[in-house]
């Protein structure tokens, strides 16, 4: 019992509240609290691994809401990183003599006729 006691104590508690407390600093706490919803599937996974208990249609339907619940809570890092895939090829071309790149975005500049530098100016 005092081993069981010891164990729960220092590794379930000190050391779940340490990795919550660290995570809670580094992603935020809407992502933290978005581990309450994989408790459930977690559980399932495990119920019918361990104690053969079935997966129904509904269940499997509920795990894709909370995946699309996921999914739209973190759409603007996930937009970003489609975004940064999708521009690797322009962020690795030559510019051209009237582009500029601004933070990985390539931008045609306006040249006026008068002011603009010609080839051995």
């Amino acid at each position: 019992a005092a081993a069981a006691l010891t164990y729960l104590g220092v590794f379930a508690t000190a050391g779940g509240f340490l990795l919550y407390f660290t995570l809670l600093e580094r992603t935020g706490a809407t992502n933290i609290s978005l581990i309450n919803y994989a408790t459930p599937i977690v559980a399932t996974v495990f119920g019918a691994a361990l104690l053969g208990e079935g997966i129904t249609m509904a269940t499997v339907a509920g795990f894709a809401l909370i995946v699309v619940g996921f999914a739209l809570c973190n759409i603007r890092p996930l937009w970003r990183l489609t975004q940064a895939t999708s521009n690797t090829a322009d962020h690795d071309r030559l510019l051209e003599r009237d582009e500029v790149r601004i933070q990985g975005n390539v931008y045609k500049t306006e040249t006026d006729s008068q002011t603009s530098l010609q080839p051995g100016d």
